[in-house]
């Protein structure tokens, strides 16, 4: 069904989900295990990891409840579900600066106009920051890219759409931060 006005239905498929958080984050889903609960139970949804740029390694939270962490708008999580879920949440646009390190991070692109795709987003960031981004199509179980070329005269890959609510593994060069209004920020909701 349609989300009410005001909503926006974050829908998970059965195996591995790249998710984003893409609004101000309730109090009920601002942790770990808050999310995973309201997502359900055990036999819905088996676990939500983070990516640690530092340590370059990911922290998974499960139902164990040993490992929790904070849950950010910026950062994009691993979801294992058992099922096809669906959560609602309050559709509205924040948009906050993205760090990044050099190496791998796990990030969400918190707004993407209608036609926002990699290889745009690619070439706003720059050569100079990002080498490489990926995505996780749940449709067909695989990763998708883009990247520069060896000789970085072009962008080649996989020219996939950005979308709100998923999280995107980008493979940096150096450290950096991608400003608050990044392309398609400002842009209405329902994207």
């Amino acid at each position: 069904p349609d989300a009410p006005e005001g909503k926006r239905w974050i829908r998970l498929k059965a195996g591995f989900n790249l998710f984003a958080y893409p609004g101000p984050i309730v109090q009920e889903h601002d942790t770990c295990l808050g999310l995973l609960a309201s997502f359900g139970s055990a036999e819905d949804i088996q676990s939500i990891a983070r990516f640690d740029t530092a340590a370059q390694n990911y922290i998974e939270c499960d139902w164990s409840g040993q490992v929790d962490f904070h849950i950010s708008t910026t950062e994009g999580y691993s979801i294992r579900s058992n099922i096809d879920k669906a959560l609602l949440i309050n559709d509205e646009l924040e948009c906050s600066a993205l760090s990044i390190e050099a190496g791998v991070n796990q990030l969400s692109l918190q707004a993407a106009g209608a036609g926002y795709s990699c290889y745009q987003w690619l070439n706003d960031l720059g050569q100079g920051l990002v080498k490489s981004i990926r995505h996780f199509d749940t449709t067909s179980g695989e990763f998708q890219s883009c990247a520069y070329s060896s000789d970085g005269q072009s962008i080649v890959g996989d020219d996939f759409l950005l979308r709100r609510g998923e999280g995107y593994l980008i493979h940096a060069t150096t450290a950096g931060s991608i400003p608050s209004q990044t392309p398609g920020c400002k842009v209405p909701l329902g994207e």
